[in-house]
C-alpha cells in the first residue's frame, strides 16, 4: 500500500507544480513578513542561493540511500528550503527528479539535469490552474490514506472480488455513529477513484435514492474527485432543470473537483456556457455554476471566451448574477496570474460605461489582476465617470497597481 500512495503522490506531482507552490508561498510571505517555511512552519534564517549545480549536488545528498515514502519526504523538505529561500535553481532541480522518478528515468539518488529557471511556459502542465487541480488533489489523496476505519481495511486488504460490494454495503449503510459517517465518506470516494465505471453506477444509483443533501453532498463530491471521465455526464444529468435547486448546486460543486472542468473540455465549456445563458435556469443555480469559472483554464476556448464577454456584457441580465460572474473572473485571474486578451478588451469596455455601481466595481478589481498597459488609458478616461465612492476607491487600487506593473503612460 505504500508504494501505491508514493505512487499515486508522485503521479500527481509534475514538475511545474512547484511553480504554484512558490507563487501561492511567495504571496503568504509577502503578506505575512516571510518569516516561516512553506510546510515546516519553523523559523529560521534565509540563505542565498548557490546555483544550479550546487543545487543538483546537495538534493543528490538529501535523497541517497532512500526509497518509498521517505524518498517522496526528502523532496518535500528540500522544496519546503527550496521556497523559503526563494532559491529557484534548487526548485527546478526537485521538479526534474520528480519528474523522472514520474517517467522512471531516475533511480532513488538520481539527479536528472535541470534547465536553467523554471520550466518553460509553453508545457502544458505550466497551467497554474491545473497545477492548483493537482496540487489540491495531492493535498486530499495524501490526507485520505493516513485514515484508519473499515472502508479503507476492505480497500487495503479485502478480496478484490468482494471489495465493491462490501463498500457498497458500507455507502448505504444508515450513518448512526460519527464513525459510520466517516465509513460511508470514505467508501464513496473509494468507489468513485478506484471502482471503475462499477463504481460511477454504484455513487449514481446512492445519490438517486438518497433523500437528503448530505447524501446528495457526498455522491456528487465523489464523483468529481473520481477523475472517471463518464463522471461528467452523470453531474450534468443532476443539473436537469426537473432536479431539485439544492441538488442542482452540489452537482455543480462536484465538477469543480474534475480535471477536464479545469481544463475547461469541450462538453465542460458547452455545459457551462449554455447554463449561464440560460434564463430559465435560476440566479442560485447560475451563479453557482459562475463558480467554476474560478479555476478553469480559459486560455484556447475562443467560443466560450466570447461567451463569457457576452454573458457579462448583457445589461438585462439580473445584477447579482453579472457581479458574481465578474467576480468569479477576477478570482480566475488570480488563479491564472492573467485572464485571456478577448476577455480583458471586454472588461475594459463596461470599464468605460457601465451604469450598475456593483458590476462596474467587480470590472475593476478583476482589470487589477488581468489588465494590460493599454488598461491604464481605460481607466484614465473612465476616471470623471465614476461617482460612487466604492467604485473610485477600487478604479484607484486598480490604477496604482498597474501603474507599478508597467509604470505610467
Amino acid at each position: 500500500m505504500k508504494k501505491f500512495i508514493l505512487g499515486l503522490i508522485v503521479g500527481l506531482i509534475v514538475g511545474p507544480l512547484a511553480t504554484l507552490l512558490i507563487v501561492q508561498n511567495l504571496h503568504e510571505q509577502e503578506e505575512s513578513g516571510g518569516e516561516n517555511g512553506a510546510f515546516s512552519g519553523q523559523k529560521r534564517k534565509r540563505k542565498p542561493p548557490e546555483g544550479l549545480d550546487g543545487a543538483r549536488l546537495r538534493l543528490r545528498s538529501r535523497l541517497d540511500g532512500k526509497t518509498g515514502e521517505k524518498l517522496y519526504s526528502a523532496h518535500i523538505d528540500f522544496l519546503d528550503g527550496a521556497i523559503f529561500d526563494r532559491d529557484w535553481s534548487s526548485v527546478s532541480a526537485v521538479a526534474n527528479s520528480l519528474r523522472g522518478l514520474r517517467r522512471g528515468k531516475a533511480g532513488p539518488a538520481k539527479v536528472l539535469q535541470a534547465p536553467s529557471g523554471l520550466p518553460s511556459a509553453n508545457q502544458e502542465s505550466q497551467s497554474m490552474a491545473l497545477l492548483q487541480h493537482e496540487f489540491q488533489a495531492l493535498r486530499f489523496w495524501r490526507e485520505f490514506f493516513l485514515h484508519e476505519n473499515e472502508a479503507l481495511t476492505i480497500f487495503r486488504k479485502g478480496k478484490k472480488s468482494e471489495r465493491t460490494s462490501l463498500l457498497r454495503k458500507l455507502l448505504k449503510t444508515t450513518a448512526e455513529t460519527d464513525e459510520d459517517q466517516r465509513n460511508k465518506r470514505d467508501a464513496a470516494y473509494i468507489l468513485g477513484r478506484f471502482g471503475g465505471d462499477a463504481g460511477l453506477r454504484s455513487l449514481s444509483g446512492f445519490v438517486l435514492s438518497a433523500t437528503g443533501p448530505e447524501d446528495w453532498r457526498l455522491g456528487t463530491e465523489a464523483l468529481g474527485r473520481s477523475q472517471n471521465s463518464g463522471a461528467l455526464a452523470i453531474l450534468q444529468g443532476f443539473c436537469d432543470e426537473s432536479r431539485e435547486e439544492s441538488l442542482q448546486k452540489l452537482a455543480l460543486a462536484g465538477m469543480a473537483h474534475l480535471k477536464e472542468v479545469t481544463m475547461g473540455s469541450e462538453a465542460s465549456s458547452k455545459f457551462l456556457g449554455e447554463l449561464l445563458s440560460n434564463p430559465r435556469r435560476s440566479v442560485a443555480v447560475r451563479v453557482k455554476g459562475m463558480s467554476l469559472l474560478e479555476s478553469m483554464d480559459l486560455a484556447g476556448q475562443a467560443d466560450f471566451q466570447r461567451a463569457l464577454v457576452k454573458a457579462v456584457s448583457n445589461t438585462n441580465e439580473d445584477p447579482e448574477a453579472r457581479s458574481s460572474l465578474v467576480r468569479s473572473l477576477r478570482r480566475n485571474a488570480q488563479t491564472n496570474l492573467g485572464l485571456p486578451k478577448p476577455i480583458v478588451r471586454g472588461l475594459e469596455r463596461i470599464a468605460k460605461g457601465e451604469q450598475d455601481s456593483e458590476t462596474r466595481c467587480e470590472v475593476f478589481k478583476a482589470l487589477e489582476h488581468s489588465g494590460t498597459q493599454d488598461t491604464l488609458k481605460v481607466l484614465l478616461d473612465s476616471e470623471a465617470t465614476v461617482a460612487d465612492p466604492k467604485c473610485r476607491a477600487a478604479l484607484k487600487k486598480c490604477r496604482a497597481t498597474l501603474t507599478r506593473r508597467f509604470g505610467e503612460l
